[in-house]
């Protein structure tokens, strides 16, 4: 997928990491999130036992935003065209918000998060194959993203259960 870096400047940098202390994090920067960035210049890890279908609850201060696994490290979500879905003051008025496929590790990126297929109890799930299909056909389309009524999470249970549903706002 990537090209090798030079095998030179791989090793160089390696023997300077030597005593170095980072940051480890399971699901953010691991063992293998070091040693993919070593040899490709980009931390991504292959270890995420999610599968398609799997709603992901990404952690980013005082709201979450939503993703759905479709398989292959790959995501969809809504995400607003400044790229701040996460509820931030500038975000909580109405604004457009584009449905995004992008890699795992390119959404999450420093944040947490975990599969949180938090309707389930209550609702029938859809095939998972479904669900990845529509969330694919869906990419590039402009909605209209608003934090309270119609955010990612709300996007996104409507694509799982077929209910659009937001548990981080109560309106």
């Amino acid at each position: 997928m990537y090209e090798a870096r030079e095998s030179s400047i791989i090793v160089k940098e390696a023997y300077e990491m030597v005593g170095s202390e980072l940051q480890y994090d399971v699901a953010t920067y691991n063992c293998e999130h070091f040693a993919i960035e070593m040899r490709y210049g980009k931390a991504e890890s292959r270890q995420f036992k999610g599968k398609p279908g799997d709603l992901i609850e990404i952690f980013r201060g005082s709201f979450e935003h939503w993703a759905i696994y479709i398989g292959e490290n790959e995501m969809v979500h809504l995400d607003t065209e400044g790229g701040d879905s996460s509820g931030s003051l500038e975000s909580l008025s109405s604004s457009d918000g584009k449905v995004k496929c992008e890699k795992l590790d390119d959404v999450v990126g420093n944040d947490r998060y975990q599969v949180n297929n938090l309707l389930d109890d209550l609702y029938d799930a859809r095939k998972p194959y479904v669900i990845a299909k529509e969330a694919r056909e869906m990419v590039g389309r402009v909605l209209s993203y608003n934090v309270v009524t119609y955010n990612s999470e709300h996007f996104l249970t409507d694509l799982r259960y077929g209910v659009a549903e937001s548990r981080q706002v109560c309106i």
